[in-house]
């Protein structure tokens, strides 16, 4: 998850209702149940990374430090996670950790996340992994990061090498979380690294991103020619803020296609055709990237109302949401409905889906389990209606480092203290488990 978001869309403005119950009764026996992770927020020392140096340099309000120690305490976490019946667990294999060096590899940390995949195998849990969730090795930064011609077979080198050594504890491949999140907040509104801010430099990494997206494919289907490999898409309704306002509708519309589609289109396509309205462009054939998909993550957490506003070089702006339906921290609006309007948009694509992200800050859980409901309810409706959702991975299991927020925001189904690092599971966890083991969503009903 990534809350440093809605503060980035923000900055890049100024810069350049529940769900009704579905006809459904319940989900399919092999649903992907499951819980969402990533290494940099839960691991912790990931000293070689440029997230780290990042906090160091005063880039979060706290250093992730030893974080969950999740490093060290992975086969009881994944205990937790089978405790509140989950039959899978995404996580992420850390870049900086397996390749400390440019071409050289760490086999002690190779061996370190063999055993973590075999252990969540152990318990019950088919494995889902990243292979590059935000961070990179400071190798690759020096060398000018996602901005460097030969980036993407930089990350095909890292990816060959986990397909060799880790490809057969791996059951579905998620190559890359959340391009368009980051080459906002890295490249055009600079709150995370490599802390660019410029339009050409973002749209210019987010091309690097697809072909190195298409790389990846390329590299796990060679050796492993049935492997499933999608990428975790972060996506959100885009509306007008006024809706019989032509120029809003107009903004909307650009947000709308920038955000949530041209990096679908063109892997349908393997043209790569980025573009915000008439700025800045990055039009080029990428032959690899045309149908490198075999499932559609979704991260879902929210919808954005658009502005027009004459006073941002960028002509819009974000209309605050209503202040009784915003999460802590964030400000992000809870808008149960775009998961269901999003998963029937995605459909005509005719990827599977997985929604690979969901969750909210609540550190009192108050409002989390019935979050949760409503999201599964449109994932029913959804599925009622002939989407083909194949999975729903909650973020997170537990509470972790949320980037440029640091520890406050708390999204975990357990809880963790910091100090001790004693998990104490929530309300809400308690209710997942129980909708993750009935299949259904009868463990709701004492919430309406």
């Amino acid at each position: 998850m990534i809350y440093l978001l809605p503060f980035a869309l923000l900055l890049a403005s100024s810069f350049t209702a529940s769900a009704s119950p579905s006809a459904s009764p319940s989900f399919p026996k092999d649903f992907y149940w499951g819980v969402s992770t990533a290494a940099h927020q839960v691991e912790g020392n990931n000293t070689n990374s440029d997230w780290y140096a990042w906090e160091k340099a005063g880039g979060s309000p706290d250093l992730s430090g030893n974080a969950c120690d999740f490093y060290h305490r992975y086969d009881s976490d994944f205990q937790l996670a089978q405790n509140i019946h989950q039959n899978a667990f995404r996580l992420s294999v850390e870049w900086a950790r397996i390749e400390p060096s440019q071409g050289e590899f760490s086999q002690q940390e190779i061996q370190h996340y063999r055993d973590v995949l075999k252990s969540a195998h152990a318990h019950g849990m088919k494995t889902f992994v990243t292979l590059h969730h935000f961070t990179n090795p400071l190798w690759m930064t020096s060398v000018g990061g996602w901005l460097h011609p030969r980036s993407h077979l930089m990350f095909r080198r890292f990816v060959d090498k986990v397909v060799q050594e880790l490809g057969s504890e791996i059951d579905s491949w998620i190559t890359i979380n959340e391009p368009n999140v980051y080459v906002l907040t890295g490249y055009l509104v600079g709150v995370s690294p490599p802390g660019h801010k410029d339009i050409g430099s973002a749209i210019k990494a987010y091309a690097n991103l697809a072909q190195a997206h298409a790389e990846a494919y390329e590299s796990i289907h060679q050796v492993y020619p049935h492997a499933q490999v999608g990428f975790a898409h972060h996506m959100r309704v885009e509306q007008p803020a006024h809706q019989y306002n032509p120029a809003e509708a107009l903004l909307a519309h650009w947000v709308d296609r920038f955000w949530n589609w041209q990096f679908l289109d063109a892997i349908q396509s393997g043209t790569i055709n980025f573009h915000f309205g008439p700025l800045y462009r990055v039009k080029r054939k990428f032959p690899k990237l045309k149908g490198a998909l075999d499932f559609l993550g979704i991260n879902y957490y929210t919808r954005d109302k658009i502005r027009l506003d004459f006073s941002s070089p960028t002509l819009f702006s974000l209309k605050p949401p209503p202040a009784d339906k915003t999460v802590e921290f964030t400000g992000m609006e809870i808008y149960p409905k775009g998961l269901g309007t999003l998963l029937k948009q995605s459909a005509h694509y005719h990827w599977p889906i997985i929604i690979t992200e969901n969750g909210m800050a609540d550190a009192k859980d108050l409002r989390r389990p019935k979050f949760i409901c409503d999201h599964l309810a449109q994932v029913l409706k959804a599925m009622d209606q002939g989407v083909d959702v194949r999975g729903y991975f909650h973020w997170s299991l537990i509470d972790n480092f949320e980037w440029s927020l640091g520890y406050p925001p708390k999204l975990g189904l357990y809880e963790v203290n910091l100090v001790t690092q004693e998990r104490t599971l929530r309300p809400s966890g308690k209710l997942y488990g129980e909708i993750a083991k009935s299949g259904d969503l009868s463990a709701c009903d004492a919430l309406h």
